[in-house]
């Protein structure tokens, strides 16, 4: 897959220095110096989340992203609903290639019938290897013990013909591979060892060499959503070679305070934490500096050692309980030299090289000139206007602490780590963390809704924890401020608009659009896409939700152009369905539930014909009324008034059919409708339309007809309930008689909506993509209109009382507003 949470997790570490699941027997067949492995448990999910992620489309306008995804361009021709294992490899100098692994056979793949005749096969050790000349790089595939195996690299399928039996499994991998979480799309595990030419293109040498000196594999479960990226994993080494993580062996982590002292325009900040000096400077000894006797005791009452970088300058912090005894202990450091800086003395050091020794290989060669106390903490810098920077912030309350955004992400981890890493992104390029050539380009990127990356790692036994966060500052919402939610990206441009859908396990609302190559979406209430769904064409009308079980369990169901469909949850068709009709289907599919039992009644159109359908898609015997004397301008439609049940339909010729239950006439409607194209509605008790002269049409349930002048221009739109009447002509919106002189454009019909016992009328001009929402007394909400391409969908999605509305953004991408 792609590389983003690859480099943010890398990022963050070069900062500092059981049973068995489906993916074991899958890690045989990869190479166990791969540099990275992903474990995938939803294909379609794992590429959903990377695709509407907003902090991850940033970075898609880098052009080393493009060229590192284009190796993965062939991954689109795989579809597989199990587990997956993805590895990335060096083959060859600084090339890096994917190996793809999971249960199946060839017909994992899905080739285009416009590449097969660029495909061939490679005889190699009795096994026939399949080439696929995709462009920009070709794909190799085989199956071997029905295992599929796909990759960028001729050479690493030959290797799996090779190692057919499979590869010895490292046991720390192994390890690894068992704890992470079945439940998210997608595991990553970096391996530190490897030889990864990709990551000398994106980080300084510098930064490489603590890379590699930090642990042996690092393991994450991807979350990510339309606005955060959150990593939670576990960071593993062998205790017997020096690696970062084993500093930290037999001490506990104390909370980070480093955000007291830290400010807030401060470019990074590295905070290691330790309740005992002694068992981290016996560890440090033991790896870095085996020949030191002398015992410590200078720094043992030190919590926490942090290093915060501003303006290419650093401080070095350390927090001290025992702040007096600290101070007097540092004494015979101090010079003669001393200044007053805003009440806060600033010393100038005798000795300039006293942590070095104490703080190994955390703090190596450096030239400590300044030091200065504030709170608990004591700064030493080289540079005395690095301490004034930090003095000046602490006083005036401008630090981590006092930040919504820093809190809000640091609100997703744990008060105590033993090391976290915080990173100002905005400022990432002068950290010297980045290449010069990575820093070129993403130097443009905007990374101002995304201020902190934070990467935790908390020591437990003979493993760590470690949480990566970068979450999107939230703004400062105020009442009746409208908010977008999320957008999330299609495949391909949207044909039909989103609409709000229930999901019954949760009560909440999800959302389901359809994309001009015919394929259903389900969009979760938090903005991922749950699935997609090929049709045969585009759905016509709304989807409508059933219980055809009568279990509380909600299925789709609509109509395409010759095909009635119901879907389950997941996307699979319920039997018998679908039913299959030769001619087209002309309207919207109607669904007729007379008695709120779930005895649905499914009605097809065609043209003039009506067919009526069962649950178990049998012809409903005795229905009478199987063919109009004019084509059908409008879905049926049912409608109860009194407890008598109505069944409506509307002829081209200008006949208004009333019926009962079985197709007979209830009604016998004196005179015929010029019918303007508007539904036929249930209003004040009575059947209400509109003709094409603009005039309102009431008949009564005895079939009388009254005809009202509304002065409504040509091409007007109407929506009702039985209590409300809005109409939309030329630029005047009159809702419940009160009229809105609105700007000329090209408006979607005019729809009502009943949400948390208020009504909202919403209406879009297409021309100049404005959503407008007013309420029943016609009155604009304040902060609309807001950015739409369509018609809306409203509803409360996720129960909080706060109504959210779902519109066409770009003709790819379905938008969500938060009315607060």
């Amino acid at each position: 897959m792609k590389k983003l949470f690859y480099v943010l997790a890398i990022l963050a570490i070069v900062s500092c220095s059981t049973s068995v699941n489906t993916s074991n027997n899958l890690i045989t067949y990869v190479p166990q110096d791969a540099n990275t492995i992903i474990k995938i448990n939803d294909f379609q999910q794992l590429k959903s989340e990377f695709k509407n992620n907003d902090f991850l489309n940033e970075l898609h306008k880098t052009k080393s992203f493009e060229t590192f995804s284009s190796l993965f361009s062939s991954l689109k021709l795989i579809e597989t609903k199990k587990n997956a294992l993805l590895a990335l490899k060096d083959v060859g100098k600084n090339q890096v290639q994917f190996l793809f692994v999971t249960k199946g056979d060839i017909n994992s793949i899905k080739v285009d019938t416009t590449l097969l005749k660029s495909q061939k096969k490679i005889e190699y050790n009795n096994f026939a290897i399949n080439e696929l000349n995709t462009s920009p790089n070709p794909l190799y595939y085989i199956s071997l013990n029905h295992i599929f195996i796909a990759s960028s690299s001729k050479l690493l399928i030959e290797n799996a013909v090779r190692n057919k039996e499979g590869y010895e499994i490292n046991s720390r991998l192994k390890k690894l591979l068992s704890s992470g979480s079945n439940s998210v799309s997608a595991n990553i595990f970096i391996n530190h060892n490897a030889e990864n030419g990709f990551l000398s293109d994106i980080l300084s040498n510098t930064a490489l060499k603590k890379f590699m000196a930090y642990s042996n594999w690092t393991s994450f479960d991807i979350n990510i959503s339309q606005s955060d990226v959150k990593l939670y994993g576990l960071t593993i080494a062998n205790d017997s070679i020096a690696k970062t993580i084993n500093l930290f062996r037999k001490t506990t982590s104390v909370e980070n305070n480093v955000e007291q002292i830290t400010p807030i325009n401060a470019e990074s900040v590295t905070s290691y934490t330790f309740n005992d000096y002694k068992a981290f400077k016996k560890n440090s000894d033991r790896f870095y500096n085996p020949f030191h006797k002398k015992e410590d005791t200078l720094f043992n009452d030190v919590k926490e050692i942090a290093f915060i970088n501003t303006d290419a300058k650093n401080v070095v912090a350390l927090r001290a309980d025992n702040v007096s005894g600290f101070t007097d202990m540092m004494t015979s450091i101090y010079g003669e030299n001393a200044t007053d800086f805003r009440n806060t003395t600033i010393y100038t050091l005798n000795d300039s090289t006293f942590l070095n020794n104490s703080f190994k290989p955390l703090i190596q060669h450096y030239n400590a000139k300044f030091m200065a106390f504030a709170s608990n903490f004591m700064l030493i810098s080289n540079n005395d206007e690095a301490l004034k920077n930090c003095i000046v912030n602490i006083q005036n309350g401008a630090i981590l602490s006092k930040s919504d955004s820093y809190q809000s992400s640091k609100s997703e981890i744990t008060s105590n780590a033993t090391i976290l890493n915080t990173f100002n992104l905005k400022k990432i390029n002068s950290q010297g963390i980045l290449s010069d050539d990575f820093s070129n380009a993403v130097k443009n990127l905007n990374f101002d809704d995304y201020p902190y990356l934070l990467v935790q790692t908390d020591e437990d036994a003979n493993f760590a924890h470690t949480n990566l966060i970068i979450k999107k500052a939230a703004n400062r919402s105020t009442n009746d401020m409208v908010t977008q939610l999320y957008s999330v990206k299609l495949d391909a441009n949207m044909i039909t608009q989103p609409q709000y859908v229930t999901n019954h396990h949760t009560k909440k609302q999800e959302i389901v659009v359809q994309d001009d190559e015919f394929n259903l979406y389900l969009i979760s209430t938090e903005g991922k896409v749950l699935w997609k769904k090929k049709l045969d064409s585009k759905i016509q009308g709304t989807i409508q939700q059933v219980d055809l079980y009568k279990n509380g369990r909600l299925q789709l169901a609509f109509a395409t152009k010759h095909h009635v469909e119901i879907l389950d949850r997941n996307g699979n068709t319920v039997k018998p369905f679908p039913l299959t009709f030769n001619d087209d289907i002309t309207q919207p599919l109607s669904i007729f539930d007379y008695d709120k039992t779930r005895r649905y009644r499914f009605v097809v159109t065609q043209n003039n014909q009506v067919f009526m359908y069962d649950k178990d898609g049998n012809t409903v015997k005795g229905f009478l009324f199987d063919k109009a004397g004019s084509t059908i301008i409008n879905s049926p439609k049912h409608i109860r008034i009194d407890r008598k049940d109505y069944i409506i339909v509307q002829e081209k010729s200008g006949k208004l059919n009333i019926l009962d239950r079985i197709g007979k006439t209830r009604v016998s409607v004196k005179g015929t409708i010029d019918f303007s194209g508007n539904d036929i509605f249930e209003y004040n008790d009575s059947f209400f339309t509109t003709n094409a002269t603009g005039d309102g049409i009431t008949i009564d349930q005895k079939g009388g007809m009254i005809k009202k002048q509304l002065n409504l221009k040509e091409n007007h739109k109407i929506d009702a309930t039985n209590k409300t009447l809005v109409t939309m002509s030329d630029n005047i919106l009159t809702i419940k008689g009160k009229k809105v002189e609105m700007d000329y454009g090209l408006y979607t019909p005019p729809k009502i909506f009943y949400i948390n016992n208020k009504i909202y009328v919403g209406i879009t001009d297409t021309q100049t993509n404005k959503v407008f929402v007013f309420d029943s007394n016609a009155s604009l909400l304040q902060n609309f209109p807001v950015y739409g391409t369509s018609a809306i969908d409203m509803s409360d999605m996720d129960n909080d009382k706060k109504v959210e509305l779902t519109v066409e953004g770009e003709k790819n991408s379905v938008l969500v507003y938060k009315l607060n």
